[in-house]
């Protein structure tokens, strides 16, 4: 069997077999796990005062027939 057609047995089987190990020549090592964070912000302190809050909670509740 020739190189080339070695070559292509590895690239189907890799495309059969799809997982996280990257294939180098004679080397195998296995790729680093990407971790995505979530960032995430404090809240903004709020600065209304209650007769505030509760004039926007009415005008909310009559907009939506509440």
């Amino acid at each position: 069997m020739s190189f080339s057609s070695k070559a292509f047995l590895a690239d189907r089987e890799r495309l059969l077999e799809p997982d996280s190990i990257i294939i180098h020549g004679s080397h195998k090592w296995h790729q680093p796990v990407i971790v995505k964070q979530a960032k995430i912000t404090e809240p903004k302190p709020d600065y209304r005062t209650e007769e505030e809050i509760t004039r926007m909670e009415d005008e909310y509740l009559k907009n939506y027939g509440v």
